[in-house]
């Protein structure tokens, strides 16, 4: 007899569409803009100097507060459960933020996908690097996403918000996702991840590049690692 889908893909795709509104705000007010073409930006500076902007300090290359404004629209979050958000945005260096979902009790780590001529870089330097992490031993990915995903992983030690958030909510589960390049550096991401926060951790990448992983690394990020097209 025919059956259904699993339960757990079930939720596995009921979580994809949850979070996607959190790789969209990930673009700020560029996507804003695109999505709300009669209005574009014009109500963001209201907006962002109102009393739900982001506290100062929490976010990086937003001069103006369009970015900080964008996201919050997008993802429907409260001004102060973004704990940190770097728009700088420097070659090998995409655009995230961190924030907390307390509805679904999750630490969401979303990083931006191609937007600027930096990220156009990252996507163009596509040669093979090799990687080594406990558990899986070495695999290859491409080299601009691996480039960019440890430039994440150096700020995130810097700035140790996503550690101490971890610590802050030992029962929250951990989410990184992305999209596009941001999809790619999420992956990678996950994987550097994995032995820091174990099966807490989980990864939602939204049209990852092609090519991105060995087959190996493909098949150890199966049980924590999801992708759609």
């Amino acid at each position: 007899s025919h059956r259904g889908p699993s339960p757990d893909l079930l939720l596995t795709l009921q979580q994809l569409s949850t979070f996607a509104k959190y790789y969209i705000a990930a673009y700020g007010w560029p996507i804003h803009a695109w999505m709300n073409l009669c209005k574009g930006a014009c109500c963001l500076p209201m907006f962002c100097c109102g009393c739900r902007a982001l506290p100062h300090g929490a976010i990086k290359g937003d001069c103006c507060g369009l970015n900080g404004a964008a996201l919050l629209l997008a993802s429907g979050l409260d001004p102060e459960d973004v704990l940190y958000a770097s728009f700088t945005n420097p070659v090998f260096c995409p655009s995230y933020y961190i924030a907390l979902d307390r509805d679904h009790r999750t630490i969401v780590l979303a990083v931006r996908g191609t937007l600027s001529l930096t990220d156009t870089v990252t996507d163009m330097v596509a040669e093979t690097e090799q990687c080594e992490i406990p558990g899986l031993g070495q695999f290859q990915a491409h080299k601009g996403i691996v480039l960019s995903a440890r430039q994440i992983l150096t700020d995130l030690k810097t700035h140790e918000m996503l550690s101490g958030a971890a610590e802050e909510y030992p029962d929250w589960s951990i989410t990184i996702l992305g999209h596009s390049l941001g999809a790619g550096s999420a992956v990678l991401l996950a994987l550097f991840l994995r032995e820091t926060f174990g099966s807490r951790l989980q990864c939602f990448a939204y049209s990852p590049p092609g090519g991105l992983l060995s087959p190996n690394a493909v098949a150890f990020g199966h049980d924590f690692i999801y992708s759609v097209f």
